[in-house]
């Protein structure tokens, strides 16, 4: 921390003086107290010197309240383009805006310091302190990639003017290398941090590193390691009356001891934090570790300690006007009443209120975070445990009503919000933190560098912007899911939770009086598998299954071992001659066991019902994430019969996606008139034929399947591209994106897609990134990464367009208007579904345009693949032959049935025969999004 001295004199200069003596003596509540009198006695510039150093010492006592209200103070008293002390203030109040959680206001204090700031002459060690100042904001953003650039640019800087503060810039790559899970980096940059500090003889510095290395370590589990670096540091700080460091030191400590299971430790180290926090005035901090101290106190049976410390804890969120902090305080609250709700169905009754409003306030945050790797992230740490402990409650309360309301409300998904795209960011979030604040080293006040680029990518990346889907409305009373219970949250919290488009809700319409009998099947993960069924003609009460998750773990896995595996050593070999797919026997007691765990038994009752009297239901299923790849239509009920079988199936789209106000609809055309646009086997620049992104379909012969779909399709003019021999239609090099948007633009019925495509792996929160190999050359414009030669079509390219690409851009719909059906047929081309937030390929179609989708679940052989390794005939084309019947069945008024009458063909055949060609590896791979 640094302070300024005065200049000239009058009695504030010399209580400046004091006080700086005092700041580095470590005695900041002697320093406030001095710079307060100078404050009191000078006029002019040293009295506004004064109040900035007052508001530093402030921040640094974790008074940030203060500290920004100070800050603002004395930047009122200040001329708006004062050279020399303005940017300070600017970057020590965006320093406090941090610690508050205000990021936006933050980086907009650091903006107007680096306009100032650019002049010739300005002080470069303020610029390396905007620059530091940054890397903490984008941080706290968990953009980790440019933190790293930023931390980067800061340290090159460091070294150039200021060498005695590199530490700072190297302990926060340390600190962003470790959260990115690059642990070995972190240690690395921790230990050069260390030195650097040492080397400039820097004390704080050392005990600040020490104490950040030490919680690396404890997050790490690597306790042993921790404790003599949290013990040399504590000295330091305790010795050195930093009670606010010394505070974050004892509440690890207590941490450490909570874990190892020695709760008289942790309760004595939490109380000793919570007095050195309060003596610090960090009454957030008090109130944080309040939450901790009160999970010991009820691991200890001493109730009414944890509930005082929640309730004190409480009341100083709700005073600071912290919303989100007393949703995480109630759903904490919830977690330590689960040993006691066996006992008292009272406490059972106030756990299930705790936990449901906490999860729907957290799951809301990821509404309001611009990109999906960053709602990946809070719903991993935050919302998805909130989430799996509101369903225990209420299906442990027997509550039917409430689970499926829950599973319809989290089912609706996201909206894309494609008018926030070309937003710099979003509202402040005031995110509450795990057990510790992020490792974030703020450099001094006389540190610094200019910002340039770097703190424009903080705010720009495009992101994928999302709001709440509308409420939704659950047939047949027609009332809204959750209504009382967002109301309660909203009102507790004080937080919005839904937009106001749509209170009417998102309704199915009924079905005629002699329409296709058809249930809505819904699952959510949380923790255990919950799913939900109604039937649209009330003909059958609604039900709610559980599978637990080691259930569905066991079976999943099983599952996972069968299907084709290109990472895994022999995977696709296997999958086609070894595997349970591989085989009609060993494929049956799969699908059974597949069958016993998923197929709820009620649900399983009204479909035996249906079949016995002849009625063939439609059964529209929106799979959760960990089970998307599951082919429900292979479950077999009975080992003579196969849930396809007895009913016809279909995905379920997300609400969210199908009433998005991007969206553009169109319904198909049954005259026929319009062409199919088919993009078959593309040549993708820069990879031959036999390689990772080469021919699927191998050389064409005349006599193909697919070679007389192409000859039928072009001898009615209804093929595009046109080709005078059906041969010229296949790996082809000019079916690039921008031939895709002319020929799209002129209108056609339907999209046929036969190629490659990938995708980046579900954890990443990136469903947006998977791609469409296109001939695309790498100079394309677009916002996939090029590959050799190669720059693929993005789902974000078909969402965003070229929103933050060019200066006069087009949305994804008006520059690719996408018709009503679509065939990708293309490994896991339906892989968005794995996501926990299905923003891929799929939902960019439908916001496009299409109403129906037909997609690979799982990687698909090829017919080299079964011809080779699956000893089929030469003569055998089953990918080809799956083409063309998805084809077919795309061009009839009734797709869906078509596509499962195709199915059970191949499942008849694959009874009778066993061949390897009629194996569900292929027909069963293929899922059909719809939605009507």
């Amino acid at each position: 921390m640094a302070v300024v001295v005065g200049g000239e004199s009058g009695d504030g200069s010399g209580l400046l003086q004091a006080g700086a003596e005092a700041v580095g003596r470590g005695e900041l509540r002697e320093a406030l107290e001095l710079f307060e009198q100078a404050v009191a006695a000078e006029t002019g510039d040293l009295r506004v010197c004064a109040m900035v150093n007052a508001a530093t010492v402030t921040d640094h006592l974790g008074e940030h309240a203060e500290a920004v209200r100070r800050y603002r103070e004395a930047l009122d008293l200040m001329p708006a383009d004062a050279p020399r002390m303005r940017p300070g203030a600017l970057i020590g109040l965006s320093q406090a805006q941090q610690h508050l959680g205000d990021l936006d206001g933050a980086q907009a204090a650091l903006e107007e310091a680096r306009l100032l700031l650019s002049a010739d002459g300005a002080s470069p060690e303020l610029r390396y302190a905007t620059l530091v100042s940054a890397t903490a904001v984008a941080m706290h953003r968990q953009q980790w990639a440019v933190a790293i650039e930023l931390a980067n640019e800061s340290l090159d800087a460091a070294r150039r003017f200021a060498p005695e503060q590199a530490g700072h810039a190297l302990m926060n790559l340390a600190a962003a290398h470790f959260e990115t899970g690059r642990w070995e980096l972190a240690e690395d940059f921790a230990g050069q941090s260390l030195m650097a500090f040492e080397a400039a003889g820097d004390v704080d510095g050392v005990a600040e590193t020490q104490q950040n290395l030490a919680l690396m370590f404890t997050r790490a589990g690597r306790f042993d390691e921790a404790e003599p670096l949290l013990l040399r540091s504590q000295e330091h700080f305790e010795t050195g009356g930093a009670a606010y460091r010394a505070g974050i030191g004892w509440k690890i400590t207590g941490f450490i001891a909570e874990h190892r299971g020695d709760t008289q430790v942790a309760s004595d180290r939490y109380r000793q934090a919570l007095t050195r926090f309060e003596e610090s005035g960090a009454v957030i901090d008090a109130a944080d570790v309040r939450m901790r101290s009160a999970t010991v106190a009820f691991a200890a049976g001493r109730f009414d300690d944890g509930e005082a410390d929640l309730t004190a804890a409480r009341s100083t969120y709700l005073e600071h006007g912290l919303g989100l902090h007393c949703a995480q305080l109630d759903f904490w609250h919830a977690g330590l009443l689960e040993p006691l709700v066996e006992a008292d169905p009272g406490i059972l009754a106030r756990a299930v209120d705790l936990a449901v409003t906490s999860a729907i306030a957290l799951d809301a945050v990821r509404y309001e975070l611009p990109d999906g790797a960053q709602r990946e992230n809070w719903n991993r740490r935050m919302a998805d445990p909130a989430l799996r402990l509101a369903f225990r409650y209420a299906y442990q309360a027997g509550d039917a009503t409430l689970v499926i309301d829950l599973i319809e409300t989290l089912c609706a998904g996201t909206t894309l919000d494609l008018d926030q795209v070309a937003a710099n960011g979003r509202t402040h979030v005031d995110l509450p933190e795990s057990i510790d604040p992020p490792l974030v080293s703020s450099a001094p006040l006389s540190d610094a560098l200019q910002l340039g680029s770097a703190l424009a990518a903080v705010a720009a990346g495009a992101g994928l912007p999302v709001t709440p889907p509308p409420r939704v409305s659950v047939p047949p009373d027609g009332r809204i899911a959750l209504d009382a219970w967002i109301s309660a949250a909203e009102q507790r919290y004080g937080r919005p939770l839904r937009d106001g488009r749509g209170d009417s809700g998102m309704t199915v319409p009924q079905p005629g009086p002699n329409a296709q009998p058809t249930s809505y099947i819904r699952m959510v993960d949380a923790g255990d598998l919950f799913i939900s069924w109604r039937w649209a003609d009330d003909s059958a009460p609604p039900g709610v299954g559980l599978v637990t998750e080691d259930e569905v773990t066991t079976a999943l896995r099983r599952f996972d071992a069968a299907l084709p595996a290109p990472g895994r050593p022999d995977g696709l070999e296997s999958a086609l001659t070894t595997g349970e797919l591989a085989s009609p026997e060993s494929e049956n007691a799969l699908a059974q066991a597949l069958s016993s765990t998923f197929l709820p038994y009620r649900l399983a009752e009204r479909l035996h019902e249906l079949y016995v009297q002849g009625i063939r239901p439609h059964l529209r299923i929106q799979p959760s994430s960990r089970v998307a790849q599951l082919p429900w239509e292979l479950l077999a009920p009975d080992p003579e019969l196969r849930l396809l079988d007895i009913a016809d199936l279909s995905v379920l789209a997300p609400t969210g996606i199908v009433h998005a106000p991007a969206r553009i609809g169109r319904s198909w055309p049954e005259t026929g008139e319009l062409p199919v646009v088919a993009i078959l086997d593309p040549r993708i620049p820069g990879f031959r034929a036999d390689s990772a992104l080469g021919s699927v379909l191998g050389r064409m012969s005349p006599d193909a399947p697919l070679t007389a779909l192409v000859a039928g399709h072009a001898a009615a003019d209804r093929l595009i591209p046109r080709v005078d021999d059906p041969l010229e239609a296949f790996r082809r090099t000019d079916v690039d994106r921008d031939w895709l948007s002319k020929v799209l633009c002129e209108g056609a019925s339907r999209l046929l897609y036969v190629g490659h495509v990938t995708a980046a792996p579900p954890t990443s929160g990136h469903s947006d990134s998977a791609t469409l190999h296109l001939a695309c050359p790498a100079t394309t414009t677009g916002f996939a990464a090029p590959q050799r030669d190669h720059r693929p079509l993005s789902a974000r390219d078909l969402l965003l367009g070229t929103h933050t690409l060019i200066d006069d851009p087009r949305t994804g719909p008006q520059l690719w208007p996408i018709p009503s059906r679509v065939a990708l047929i293309a490994c896991e081309s339906g892989g968005d579904l794995r996501f926990a937030e299905p923003l891929g390929l799929i939902a960019a179609m439908i916001t496009g345009g299409a109403e129906l989708v037909t997609a690979g679940r799982w990687p698909l052989p090829t017919d080299l693949a079964f011809q080779r390794l699956g000893g089929a005939p030469p003569h055998i084309h089953p990918l080809q032959d799956a083409v063309c019947a998805i084809d077919a069945a795309h061009d009839l008024p009734a797709p869906i049935p078509a596509l499962n009458d195709w199915q059970r063909t191949q499942l008849a055949a694959w009874r009778e025969s066993g061949d390897i060609q009629h194996s569900p590896l292929l027909w069963a791979a293929f899922a059909t999004v719809d939605t009507r």
